[in-house]
């Protein structure tokens, strides 16, 4: 039982320090995807549009 009193906090801590990461990394896409002039679309691996930014709004598209 004390050896698993002793591991939780270290599991608590790289999970909090995960949950960090994944803000940071969030923040850093947001501010390109804001800043970019260029048109930038995120998809996820089923080729779904997850996240644009307005310059990709105003590419024209060509359906024909």
């Amino acid at each position: 039982m004390a050896m698993f009193t002793q591991t939780l906090p270290f599991l608590y801590t790289k999970y909090i320090y995960k949950l960090i990461q994944k803000h940071n990394t969030a923040d850093a896409l947001s501010s390109i995807l804001e800043s970019a002039y260029e048109g930038i679309a995120v998809v996820d691996e089923y080729s779904i549009v997850q996240e644009f930014n307005e310059a990709y709004k105003k590419i024209p598209y060509n359906i024909s």
